[in-house]
């Protein structure tokens, strides 16, 4: 097993729990991938999610995990901010969310969804291509500039977009946005990014981690030899050789770090090689007080800054300090990575301040997670460019030979928490069938 994210690891716990034996390498010092909780610095016991954060109600298989290893979960339109109203800063102007997503500009707003839901609906989210390869010509700004949505929309939209996808919407493949709606037609708006893990979601990994009977943290993998008997990977002062092997690390890991013998076969040898990763950082910012909350508002930020998106990291935390997590994605994401780890956390001060003026002097400390910075991860999640889904989306999902795949570029859900379970599940079923 190559890689000791959820992936990884929920792969190992099926086939270990099916009698087989398993060796699982991780790169990191830590289990866990791109799901990192941060709780240093800050006071008040209180933690703030670095990478993945939110469950969907409809992320069925991440729910039995939590239920399995009798973690809660935090149901976030139950907290105590749940009822409070957002703010939209555009232009220098702050308003009420409620006031700016309504009338005309949530008409445009709701017309392009339902044109995307319509688009959609002939696909099937585990293989979108079938019916909808030509929508994979296009891009999301393609049908924005072809339904002729502009202004406040427009803005809010493309907004939506780059938050869900750490790219910007021209960079974004129609399809891929189109198969994502599909996939999540069933869920009601109000059960999307509706929990976390209380207490922290690396309980979860750390979970699994501790069932792992051979997990070695700081062992990248350097080399992977395929042959017709089994596999065998070379580490740093060794190998491991073993009958199948698991690739469950995210791409740009995979380009950058690991050499194959054979060279992979031409689809997956491209799609590891091209395959896009967004740009997403998360920094978040422990404050004295909940001053949102004095003025009844959520801590929901949207805005024409840099930072683009934050929200309360700790609505459902204890204490009189909060923190706000702002993420800046896409081109910003790519500005915010640039920038040195302590001018990121002052940056974000600052234009939060622009948007709540006087909130500068309660910054009390920050951390920051700029996951295009990130080895071995360098990206956010996997997000399909125009032509891509085509390409490389079956190339990724087939095993080849005694090679199998996982990760969240891997599964119908991808760039969730809840895709990188559901495709180690699906990979050690795979073997299993064929032991």
């Amino acid at each position: 097993m190559i890689g000791a994210g959820l992936a990884g690891l929920a792969c190992a716990d099926e086939l270990q729990r099916a009698g087989r034996s398993v060796t699982v390498l991780e790169a990191r010092n830590r289990p866990g991938g791109r799901v990192y909780t941060v709780r240093k610095g800050f006071v008040s016991g209180q933690h703030a999610e670095g990478g993945g954060e939110f469950i969907d109600t409809g992320h069925t298989v991440m729910r039995s995990y939590v239920q399995r290893f009798g973690l809660g979960l935090e149901d976030l339109r139950a907290e105590p901010d749940a009822h409070l109203d957002g703010v939209v800063y555009l232009g220098q102007r702050r308003r009420l969310s409620s006031a700016v997503f309504a009338g005309a500009v949530q008409t445009e707003i709701d017309r392009f969804w339902s044109r995307v839901a319509a688009l959609a609906a002939p696909l099937d989210p585990l293989d979108p291509i079938a019916a909808g390869a030509k929508l994979d010509n296009h891009s999301a700004v393609w049908l924005l500039d072809s339904m002729r949505i502009e202004g406040t929309a427009r803005t809010l939209l493309e907004h939506q977009l780059r938050d869900r996808f750490t790219v910007e919407a021209e960079n974004l493949s129609l399809l891929f946005l189109c198969q994502s709606a599909k996939r999540d037609a069933k869920q009601p708006p109000a059960g999307v990014a509706a929990l976390r893990i209380r207490g922290g979601n690396d309980q979860l990994p750390a979970a699994l981690s501790h069932l792992i009977h051979d997990l070695r943290l700081v062992t990248p993998a350097q080399r992977i030899e395929l042959r017709a008997g089994g596999v065998r990977v070379a580490v740093d002062g060794g190998e491991v050789v073993a009958r199948f092997c698991v690739l469950a690390a995210p791409l740009p890991a995979v380009r950058t770090l690991i050499e194959f013998s054979p060279a992979l076969p031409g689809p997956l040898g491209n799609a590891v090689a091209h395959v896009r990763y967004g740009v997403a950082t998360k920094v978040m910012l422990q404050y004295s007080s909940r001053f949102w909350r004095r003025r009844g508002d959520s801590g929901r930020i949207l805005t024409d800054l840099t930072f683009q998106t934050a929200w309360e990291a700790t609505s459902g935390e204890a204490g009189s300090h909060g923190i706000l997590t702002a993420y800046p994605t896409g081109r910003n994401g790519v500005l915010y990575a640039a920038r040195f780890p302590t001018t990121r956390k002052l940056l974000a001060a600052d234009e939060i301040d622009d948007v709540y003026p006087g909130s500068r002097v309660l910054f009390a400390h920050g951390e920051a997670a700029a996951w295009q910075n990130e080895a071995p991860s360098l990206g956010s999640i996997a997000a399909y460019a125009p032509g891509d889904v085509n390409l490389y989306w079956r190339a990724l999902r087939r095993p080849y030979g005694r090679l199998f795949l996982a990760g969240e570029h891997t599964d119908s859900y991808s760039g969730t928490m809840e895709g990188a379970v559901r495709s180690g599940r699906r990979a050690a079923a795979a073997i299993g069938a064929l032991l």
